[in-house]
Formats: structure tokens, sequence, C-alpha cells
């Protein structure tokens, strides 16, 4: 039981493209409470659905769920009212698992904290920092934490050729994520289409070269005030880009792994996603993903504040393979959470 909390409020759904995601690693969270949750579904037009019966409202396949049919869905400014009638206002924590827009960008953090409620993971102002591409590379490079070298583009701004030699190019939306609108681009010509297919995602986009080498991922979690790392894990992936249907599809081909790093890389790995934790003023838990170049060099990638928490997903597999089972994990995020709350009460 957490102390000081009765109630775990899952989130999830919302009116991104990530909702599917969304709602599959809402099953993982529901499954792993250490209380019976409630679960607050948005649906694409920010209407909700409340609810304690997680499998009669949400079907999941894979690593993608949807919304069962036949429910009466209400405006969002009449959440307050019914979680009040359900006695759900005090002695609550609120778990937000809504990837991307609403979820990730802060404004369901501010929502729920305007109401009064105690909020898992990052607060709002970190998590706007991580789910602007953009400005996380700014913040963390500002600390001198290397990031991948990268370029900005608006309508106004689209260049005519590769502005980092000849090497295959990224093209992605500042402000989107699961792979949505990501585009590998070989060759100049190609390069006015990809930027203005990337911009139907958001105003500006990022152009940054390709890095040779392995993708690897931390999970940083709190736990009573400390911050644990876990081991890198690297992502064995096939194609040219880890894209949204290798992440999550039944026939993804991607597979997880840790990564087999020498002592040293592996202590400079832990020591860089720690500190970028700490540089965007984390809370509760994040996701640092990094590029190894096949010269050694070490860059950020980007932080990703809500990460995904299906069966299959990197956060919660890196801490499973240092002996932290999912409920515990689970658990830790909840308890971190009330006390950090109890503490600034």
């Amino acid at each position: 039981m957490m102390t000081g909390m009765e109630n775990v409020l899952i989130v999830a759904g919302g009116p991104g493209h990530e909702a599917p995601v969304s709602l599959a690693s809402s099953r993982f969270v529901f499954d792993n409470a250490p209380v019976k949750p409630w679960l607050i579904l948005l649906n694409s037009e920010m209407k909700f659905l409340l609810t304690n019966d997680f499998h009669a409202s949400v079907t999941v396949q894979g690593c993608l769920g949807q919304i069962r049919d036949g429910f009466d869905f209400k405006p969002i400014h009449l959440l307050p009212e019914e979680l009040e009638d359900k006695g759900l206002i005090h002695n609550s924590v609120v778990f937000p698992i809504i990837h991307g827009t609403f979820g990730e960008d802060g404004a369901l953090q501010d929502f729920f904290r305007t109401l009064g409620f105690a909020v898992a993971g990052c607060e709002a102002a970190a998590s706007r920092i991580c789910w602007d591409k953009l400005l996380c590379k700014l913040v963390l490079r500002e600390a001198g934490l290397d990031v991948v070298p990268f370029e900005v583009i608006t309508r106004a701004t689209i260049p005519d050729k590769l502005p980092f030699g000849n090497q295959p190019h990224f093209i992605k939306p500042c402000r989107e994520g699961s792979s949505f609108g990501v585009i590998r681009v070989t060759a100049s010509e190609d390069l006015v289409k990809a930027c203005e297919e990337a911009l139907q995602f958001d105003s500006r986009i990022l152009i940054e070269p390709e890095f040779s080498g392995r993708e690897l991922e931390c999970a940083v979690l709190q736990r009573r005030g400390e911050i644990l790392v876990s081991e890198p894990g690297e992502i064995l992936k096939v194609g040219e880009h880890y894209s949204f249907a290798q992440k999550y599809s039944e026939e993804s081909v991607t597979r997880t792994s840790l990564a087999g790093l020498s002592q040293d890389l592996d202590a400079k790995i832990r020591r860089m996603a720690r500190e970028a934790f700490e540089v965007v003023g984390g809370s509760g838990f994040l996701r640092v993903d990094f590029f190894l170049g096949n010269q050694g060099k070490l860059v950020i990638n980007e932080l990703n504040n809500l990460p995904g928490m299906t069966e299959i997903s990197m956060f919660p597999q890196l801490f499973k393979a240092q002996g932290m089972g999912s409920q515990e994990l689970i658990q830790t995020i909840l308890e971190e959470c009330s006390t950090h709350v109890a503490k600034a009460c």
C-alpha cells in the first residue's frame, strides 16, 4: 500500500497519434498497480470515460490498444465532479501514461496538479523540455552534454541540400513521438519533399546526420529520493530506423538486450543519463536515449519523460534485468510521487 495514498488513477488514450500505444501501456500499469486502479480514458475529442474495469473497456492486441465501442464519453470539464462523486478527489495519485500530445507535453500534469492531485513522473516544466526535441537539445548542450548535431527548419527555411555532407540524414518533428513524421533522406533532391512531409506534424523540424553505430537506452528511476540508473540496453533492429511499426506491431523484428559494454563505458553512459535527468529537472522516472558511434563517440539522442510500458518496452525490461519486477517498479513510481507531494506540503 502506498504511503498516504488510497487510489490510483491511470490516464490513457488521448488525442495524439500514440493513443493505441498509451492504451497498451495502461494495461501494464493497471495490472501491476499495488491497489486496484481507476482508469480515465480520453478519446480523440478529449472526452473522458471513468471506469475501474480495464478489460471491459479496452482491447489490446500485441502492443497496441483500442477503446471498445458502446460507451458514452463526457466533456472533460465534468471530470472533477465525477471524481468527487466516486470519492476519488482525495488521497489519489494520477499515473499519466498518455504518450505524445497532452501527456508528454506537460498539459496533463498541469491539468491534474491544478485539481490538487499528485502526479507520477516528471512535472510539467521538465515534461515540456523533454517533449520538445529542440528545447531539450539546447538545454542539454548548454549544460555541456554532447547531443546529436542538428539544424532547425521551418517552412520558411527549408534547405535545398543536406547540411551535414553526403551521408544519410533524418528529418523529425520537434514535438512528436514514436517515430511519427521521422523520415530518412539519402539525397539532396529528396530533402524538400521530406521536410514538407515532416512539417505536417509540427511547425518546426530538426535535420540530423545519421549516426552509424549502436542505439542505447538507460532507464532512470527515483526511489526514496535516490536516483537509480539502469544498465544500458541496446535496440537490435532491422531496417533503416526504429519505426513505429518496428516498435509496436505484432510482426516487429526489433529486440532489446543489455548492451554488454566495457565497465568504463557503462559508467560513462549511466553518469550522462543521471546528469541529463538532473539538468532537465526530472522527477519520478524517464528514459535517456543515446547513440554510440562506430568511432566511440557517445551522444544523447533524446529524453522520453513518459516512456512506453508495454510488455516489450525497454523501460520496464531494463529494470527487470536488474531484479526489479513489474509490480515493484510501478509501486516505486507511485510511492515516490506520494512521498514527493507529502514533503512539498
